[in-house]
């Protein structure tokens, strides 16, 4: 599909991002993830099949290139309110 702006560049600017920061939830994914390691409980892999996301997504989304959905945060926080206490 071609831009219709006269540019050519699209209708999204240039490093907005798409979706609305989570910082909390992804500091709270990043500190089980660091400290609480759990061979097939607490591991990238596990939380990104549980999302239904490519780990590469996961690894964006925590090193900040992007951001995740509203849909996958809201999922993001009920994976970590399950898996919090098992800690």
């Amino acid at each position: 599909m071609k831009s219709q702006r006269d540019d050519g560049r699209g209708h999204w600017p240039e490093g907005k991002r798409r979706n609305p920061p989570a910082a909390d939830l992804l500091a709270r994914l990043e500190y089980l993830l660091q400290n609480h390691r759990k061979p097939g409980v607490i591991s990238g892999a596990v939380v990104a099949e549980f999302l239904g996301v490519p780990t590469k997504t996961l690894w964006r989304w925590r090193s900040g290139i992007d951001n995740p959905s509203p849909a996958h945060a809201k999922r993001l926080a009920a994976w970590l309110r399950r898996h919090a206490d098992k800690r």
